[in-house]
C-alpha cells in the first residue's frame, strides 16, 4: 500500500514541475514601459490616446478583437464599460 502510494505520488512528479515551468512563463517582464503608465489607471481612453509615445500603442475595449500579432514594446490600454482605462499590458 505504502509502495503504491509512493509511486503514484513520483508519476504525478513530471505534471507539477511543468505546470510550475507554465505559470512562470506567464510572468511578463516590462517590455513595453507600463510601470510609467500606471497613473492612467481610472482616467479616460482619450487621455491614452492623446499620448505621444516613440513605441507603438493601442487602446481597446474590454472583450473587443484586436489584431493576435505581438509585439514586445507595445503599450496596450483596456478600458472598461464607462471608458475608463482598468488594464494596461505589453503586447
Amino acid at each position: 500500500m505504502k509502495h503504491s502510494l509512493i509511486v503514484c505520488l513520483l508519476a504525478f512528479l513530471p505534471v507539477a514541475v511543468m505546470a510550475q515551468e507554465k505559470h512562470d512563463s506567464l510572468v511578463v517582464d516590462d517590455t513595453c514601459n507600463i510601470a510609467q503608465h500606471q497613473a492612467l489607471i481610472g482616467q479616460p481612453a482619450a487621455v491614452a490616446e492623446g499620448l505621444s509615445l516613440e513605441q507603438p500603442l493601442r487602446v481597446h475595449a474590454e472583450n473587443a478583437p484586436v489584431t493576435m500579432d505581438y509585439l514586445l514594446n507595445r503599450i496596450n490600454f483596456v478600458t472598461d464599460e464607462t471608458g475608463a482605462v482598468f488594464r494596461i499590458y505589453c503586447g
